[in-house]
């Protein structure tokens, strides 16, 4: 419980801080080298452009779907 009183401690002071699993304590996470975040972060907004340029192509694909059924065959009336 105090190592959360230590946090909300630093956090409240503007720093960024987390907890050391092997010791416990509060700890600066960019001195120690964990990026973890920001790579979660750079994944998640690329996978999010990803998705949404998929869905383009799926509407895309069913539209040309949709007006392929509808359009008349050559030589019909």
């Amino acid at each position: 419980m105090d190592v959360l009183v230590a946090l909300e401690d630093e956090a409240r002071d503007g720093h960024i801080a987390g907890i050391d699993l092997n010791t416990g304590d509060v700890l600066d996470p960019a001195q120690e080298g964990i990026w973890d975040n920001y790579r979660v972060l750079r994944q998640q907004l690329h996978s999010c452009a990803v998705i949404a340029t998929n869905l383009l192509h799926v509407d895309e694909v069913m539209r040309a779907g949709r007006a392929s059924i509808k359009a008349p065959n050559p030589g019909e009336e």
